[in-house]
């Protein structure tokens, strides 16, 4: 388990192995959903 930042107007709905998903409310009030990737720290994909 760890710690995730979040943009200020996004109201996670879902958190996998890696990524987030969630609500996201832009300055006039549209939401949309967004997924972001998580970034895991010392782990890499590339060889």
């Amino acid at each position: 388990m760890g710690e995730i930042a979040l943009p200020e107007r996004l109201i996670a709905t879902d958190v996998g192995s890696g990524y987030v998903l969630g609500l996201w409310s832009d300055e006039l009030g549209i939401e949309s959903v967004r997924m972001y990737d998580l970034i895991k720290p010392g782990i890499t994909d590339r060889p």
